[in-house]
C-alpha cells in the first residue's frame, strides 16, 4: 500500500511541480547525449535546439516515456499524456508544410 501511495505522490509532483518536470527533462537531456555519443543519431548544430525535431528529439521523447513507464507504470504514461494535452502546440514551418509537434499529422499546403 505504501508503494502505491508513494507512486501517487510522485505522479502528483510530476504533474503539478514545474521544477520536478525541469529536473526530469534535464535528466533526459543528459541521457540523450550519452546515447547520442554511442549511436550517433542526428542532432541540430543550433545551440539550445540540439534536440529539436530530429532523431535526438524523437529518442528523448521515447526514452523519457519508457523511463516513466518503467518507474511508475501506468501513472508514468498518464503524466506524459497530461503534459502533452496541456502544452500549447508548437508549430514549425517545414518545406513540405506545417508540422505540429505532438501529433503525427502534417497539414496540407
Amino acid at each position: 500500500m505504501k508503494k502505491s501511495i508513494d507512486k501517487i505522490k510522485n505522479f502528483k509532483e510530476m504533474v503539478t511541480d514545474q521544477s520536478k518536470r525541469n529536473e526530469f527533462n534535464n535528466e533526459m537531456v543528459r541521457k540523450t547525449w550519452e546515447y547520442q555519443k554511442n549511436f550517433g543519431f542526428e542532432t541540430s548544430p543550433r545551440q539550445g535546439h540540439e534536440f529539436w525535431n530530429n532523431e535526438a528529439d524523437a529518442f528523448k521523447h521515447a526514452f523519457g516515456s519508457a523511463d516513466m513507464a518503467l518507474d511508475m507504470g501506468y501513472l508514468g504514461s498518464l503524466i506524459g499524456d497530461i503534459y502533452t494535452m496541456n502544452s500549447k502546440p508548437k508549430t514549425i514551418l517545414m518545406e513540405s508544410g506545417i508540422w505540429t509537434l505532438g501529433t503525427t499529422m502534417k497539414a496540407e499546403k
